[in-house]
């Protein structure tokens, strides 16, 4: 009896020790939308502000004060390293895919609040937020020039990505291989995001990839994220 009683015991300690530690672990994990992301900034002080895109992405326009860190290179665990582990550190990127991954990587170095922001400058710049210009970027494409680009006789699938996004760079090949597939019907047209900031803006592109598909000038189907060449084929043979 007295085994049982202890085991018991033994048992709900740990069970609550799990449950405070998983508490915790969740509570250190913010992310937040931009909006509140940008009053948790500016209500704490002091903190550290990390843009983790590259060079030419921070160039176009970048969150007041921040400090540009560049997942992608080789040195960023070196800058990393110069940030106090005790306060807390803000991070964002362009649509938020790498700022997850740096800021797992701050948590899992001891830096104690780790703040990430939801869809990152796309986002923000989506919802009309505040940016310090510190080049000025180039337009791109017009939206009068998008729209003669859709206005034609075949469907067209136009694919929003930019050079450092994976998924955008895995459907690369699919899509090209689509495109000879179906040229007699199909015109791929593939959209920098980068540069065609104002374009996607408009369009209200806040994340990537994104797959839009028109038919006689209406936009049709449209997909967020990684999609395979097959799926896009057969509701690309859905309008034909």
């Amino acid at each position: 009896m007295k085994t049982s009683k202890l085991f018991a015991l033994v048992l709900l300690i740990f069970n609550i020790v799990s449950c405070s530690i998983g508490q915790t672990v969740e509570e250190e994990k913010q992310v937040m939308e931009p909006k509140a992301f940008a009053e948790k900034l500016q209500n704490t002080s002091p903190n550290q502000l990390i843009d983790v895109r590259t060079p030419s992405e921070f160039a176009t326009g970048r969150l007041e004060g921040a400090l540009n860190l560049d997942w992608n290179s080789s040195e960023f665990k070196n800058q990393a390293a110069t940030l106090d582990k005790n306060i807390p550190v803000f991070v964002y990127c362009l649509s938020g895919g790498r700022s997850a991954a740096a800021a797992e990587y701050l948590r899992s170095e001891g830096y104690k609040t780790v703040i990430e922001m939801n869809g990152g400058m796309m986002k923000w710049r989506s919802e009309g937020l505040t940016e310090v210009q510190t080049s000025i970027p180039s337009n791109g494409l017009s939206m009068d020039a998008f729209k003669d680009s859709i206005d034609v006789d075949k469907i067209v699938l136009v694919d929003f990505y930019a050079e450092w996004c994976a998924p955008c760079k895995k459907m690369k090949p699919e899509l090209e291989a689509l495109a000879e597939e179906l040229k007699e019907n199909l015109v791929v047209l593939r959209i920098d995001v980068d540069q065609n900031r104002k374009l996607s803006e408009e369009l209200g592109i806040s994340a990537l990839p994104v797959v839009q598909i028109y038919k006689n000038n209406e936009l049709t189907w449209t997909n967020k994220g990684y999609i395979d060449k097959e799926t896009l084929k057969l509701e690309i043979q859905k309008l034909q």
